[in-house]
Parts: C-alpha cells; structure tokens; sequence
C-alpha cells in the first residue's frame, strides 16, 4: 500500500521549528541567568540562602518533569505531534507568568512546578522532522533546528540584561510569558499534523517497550548514560554562575555583568556548534565525547577556582568548545546506528536521562553549596569525569541488534 504524502513541505515545517525553537530558548535562558538576582532584589531572600534556593528551583520543574518524560514521545506517536508540541509552550507560558506576579520564593517554586509541564517538546520536533524529510536532507534539516539552540543561548542573556535594565526583572518574565505564546501559537497555526499512520500499541506498553530496548541495547544504555552525567554537570554548575558572577562583581549593574558573561559564552558554543559538527564528520562522535568530556572536567574544576570575574569569563568562553560538541555527538552517534525503524522512537525517549539530570544536579549541588561555591564546581567536574569513563563504554559498546522476527518500534 502506496504511503501518503506529508500533508506539509518540510521546509516549511523546519522553518516554524527553528523559530518557535528560537523564542522558547530565548526565554528560558533568563531562567538560569536572571533568577539568583530575582530572589535577592525583588523576593529578598537572603545573600546566604541564594544559592539554596536556586538549586531547588533549578530541580523544581523536573519534579514533574522526570515522571512525564518518558510518556511525551509516546503520546504524540499515540495521537498528535502538534499538540504535544504546541502543550510545552502553553506551560511555558503558565510558568513565566506566574514567575511574574511571585511575591516570595514559594510562589516562584510554583512557577517552577508548571514548568515541569513544558517539557519534551524538542525531541518531539525532532521525531516529527526525521518522518517528513527526505532521507538525504535529514541531517541538514536536523542541524538547522538545533541551531536554534546556541544562537539562542547567545541572545538571551543579553536580551535579558536589556529588559531588566530598562523595564525591570517582573517585566521580563511578563515579555517572557508573551514570547512562548508566540512560539507555541506559530506551531498551533502553521504546522500541520504528518500524514502517517498512528501507533496503535498501549501507552504503558510503548513506554515499556522503549525502556526494554534502552537497557537491552548497549549503544543505546551507554548513551542515555552519557546524556545523565554530562547534562548533570551543566545542572550542577549552570544555576551558581550567575551566583559566582555577582560575587566576584563589584559594580553598580550585575544584570549587565551576567548577560555579557553568558552571553558571550552562548555566542562562542554557536561558533564551536559549526566547528565541532565539522569534525564529527571525520572522526567518531564518540571519540569527540570523550574529548569533550574530558575537557569539560578541568575547565568546570578550575571555574570553581576563579579569582577574577576576568578569569570566569574567560573560562566560560573556553568551557562552550567542548559543551558545543557534547550533545550533537550524542545525536550523531545514535543517527548512525541506529536502523530508521527505531530512530524516531528512541530519540523521543531521549528526553529522560536529561531531565532526570537536572532533577538531580542541582539538588546535590545546592547541598554542596552549604561547603562553598568552590564544591558545586568540582561536583560538576566529577560527572564530567565519569562521562569521561562512560564515552569510552560507548566507544567499546557493540553495534546495534534487532532481533529477529522482532516488531518495529517505530509505531
């Protein structure tokens, strides 16, 4: 029987993608940059109970993240894409909006817990991409919409030091809440459903069948590995970098401070974004992996260790080279083998390990905070360290098997 065509030309869809992508990140980059400087001036929770409190909202919105994570891809197999989709970025929306109107640090913490709702949007995209593009422009179309991540990275810190400079940090979060109902009323409006057939299996049996595989598959365990412990460094470290910035800041204006720093560090993991997707066409992504893994180690040690904000802010720019290349890497590694049955099922399970990362990292590290700033940064060293060990793994790991006789897991 002849397959439908999709119901929309992927370029188009790509575009929206990219965009909405765009203005989701966009907006939550203020989170990890802006939210320290919130509780102290506007939620005036105390210097020394900053750093607890953004350990625990960094975790909050895993929470119920962890839990949902693995039913998204699933459910958009199940019954649509599009609002699967089009759901993470009217969450979104609840929660900047609701960071807005906060008066103390629980009613932030509910903020938090909407945003929990918001999340496995990007590998739904993904999926949803990989079905309606041509096999020989499927890594193109791929890369585009990941780009929108770096760039992303980029522009936000510094958009967001503009807004706090001239409307005020309540004011972002408000600008925040109208930018991801752009992003998801753009997908709601110019996306249309694939035209390809639905999976038909039970909900908890997929999710069952799609956790079987990942601990069955060796390539794929040690990925998902991978992905917990390099995602739990960046978890670790991410929501104390604007702390560590204001305390090695003396000036009038530490908003500025902290869009420049982050901003310039986004700006330069777009740069090692293109310059690191060019070499893992000519060596192994996992190869990469390890490099990356082994050099985020030393770097993240020694931005614990920074005397100077000079001295951050140039570390910073030397971490965003190897964190450019640790998840494409990854992406890539499964791409490549991975049969075209199991690809867009597995990479929508893949939200798991990373969110369930940063459900973990930032608790542990605002635990270690109680001994100094100096401790989150080695803890973050740490798991970058065993991703070190685990990339070797997945260097070692035999390729993937499908069994005989054995259903395809595409749905």
């Amino acid at each position: 029987m002849k397959q439908e065509r999709p119901a929309q030309d992927w370029r188009v869809t790509m575009a929206v993608f990219t965009g909405a992508l765009f203005l989701d990140l966009l907006a939550w980059g203020h989170m990890a940059a802006f939210t320290p400087l919130y509780l102290r001036r506007e939620l005036d929770v105390a210097p020394d109970l900053v750093p607890v409190w953004a350990g625990v909202l960094a975790a909050a919105p895993l929470a119920v993240a962890v839990p949902l994570s693995p039913f998204w891809g699933v459910l958009s197999e199940r019954y649509n894409r599009k609002a699967v989709i089009v759901r993470a970025e009217y969450a979104s929306m609840i929660g900047y909006a609701l960071a807005a109107i906060a008066t103390n640090p629980w009613q932030l913490l509910l903020s938090r817990i909407a945003f929990g709702f918001s999340f496995g949007n990007v590998a739904v995209m993904l999926a949803t991409q990989s079905i309606i593009t041509p096999g020989r422009r499927l890594g193109s179309a791929l890369g585009i919409i990941q780009a929108a991540m770096p760039a992303a990275t980029a522009a936000s810190p510094l958009w967001g030091a503009l807004l706090v400079q001239t409307l005020g940090l309540r004011a972002m979060w408000a600008i925040d809440a109208a930018t991801v109902l752009l992003s998801g009323s753009s997908i709601l409006l110019l996306v249309r459903e694939p035209n390809v057939p639905r999976s038909t299996a039970p909900v908890l049996g997929r999710v069952r069948e799609m956790a079987a595989t990942t601990i069955r598959q060796p390539t794929v365990r040690w990925s998902f590995v991978a992905w917990f412990l390099l995602f739990s460094g960046a978890g670790a470290i991410d929501p104390f970098v604007p702390v560590l910035i204001q305390r090695l800041y003396s000036g009038p204006d530490p908003a500025v401070a902290i869009g420049l720093v982050l901003g310039a560090y986004g700006l330069m993991t777009s740069v090692g974004t293109v310059a690191l997707g060019r070499v893992a066409d000519h060596v192994s992504p996992t190869r990469l992996l390890m490099a990356a893994s082994a050099g985020l180690a030393v770097i993240v040690a020694l931005i614990g260790l920074s005397p100077t904000l000079l001295a951050l802010a140039a570390l910073m720019l030397l971490r965003a080279i190897p964190m450019a290349g640790t998840g494409p890497a990854l992406y890539l590694h499964l791409a490549r083998v991975l049969p075209a049955s199991h690809r867009a099922s597995i990479m929508s399970f893949s939200p798991f390990p990373r969110n369930l990362a940063y459900l973990v990292a930032p608790l542990l590290a605002a635990v270690a905070s109680s001994l100094g700033l100096t401790a989150v940064f080695l803890l973050g060293a740490f798991c970058y360290l065993l991703a070190f060990i685990v990339s070797r793994l997945l260097d070692l790991a035999p390729a993937f098997a499908v069994r005989a006789g054995a259903p395809s897991e595409s749905g």
